[in-house]
């Protein structure tokens, strides 16, 4: 008998029904279903439920919680699997004016404010490029997790950052299955 550990999961066994269930859930979206509805009780595993699938079907995952607390949660159980979490800029430092202003996060960060001189990191001889745009955009540390996330095989996201996210964004509309 198959157990989570047979797919690198940290748990020792799939609790009644978990394995059929992700198996008629891949069955579905192997006839081509699109969209899968699982309404079920807290405590019977839809999280693992999903993460299983979306190993069973070997495709890139986003999982969206209603909280950054649900995120951690995630993080804790699905760390093993590659998973990714991202948040919002205003939970990350922001680089720019950290010794001047350590409260700043990155979503007041000034990076597309062409006046390099109020920046910090001018003094170390950072200047503005072609575009007047800040080019320590590639240390963010915001823009460093986006990026591991989007390249992770399952990026977790919360509800609120991620419908921000694909609307005017659209940075996460690539993965192929999305868990609301």
């Amino acid at each position: 008998m198959l157990t989570p550990k047979d797919y690198g999961l940290p748990f020792e066994n799939f609790r009644p029904h978990q394995l059929v269930t992700a198996l008629k859930i891949k069955a579905a979206f192997d006839r081509g279903i699109k969209v899968v509805l699982v309404q079920a009780p807290t405590g019977i595993g839809k999280t693992l439920l999903s993460v299983l699938v979306a190993m069973m079907l070997e495709l890139d995952m986003i999982y969206t919680c209603h909280t950054k607390t649900l995120q951690q949660q995630f993080m804790k159980d699905f760390r093993v699997t590659g998973a990714e979490e991202l948040t919002g800029r205003a939970n990350y430092p922001c680089l720019k004016n950290a010794s001047m202003f350590p409260t700043l996060s990155a979503e007041q960060c000034t990076k597309n404010n062409p006046n390099c001189k109020i920046c910090e990191l001018n003094k170390g001889g950072c200047e503005p490029d072609a575009e007047g745009h800040c080019p320590c955009k590639s240390d963010c540390p915001y823009e460093i997790q986006k990026r591991k996330t989007l390249s992770a095989p399952i990026g977790v996201l919360n509800i609120p950052y991620f419908l921000r996210e694909i609307n005017p964004v659209g940075s996460f509309d690539g993965k192929e299955l999305i868990v609301l």
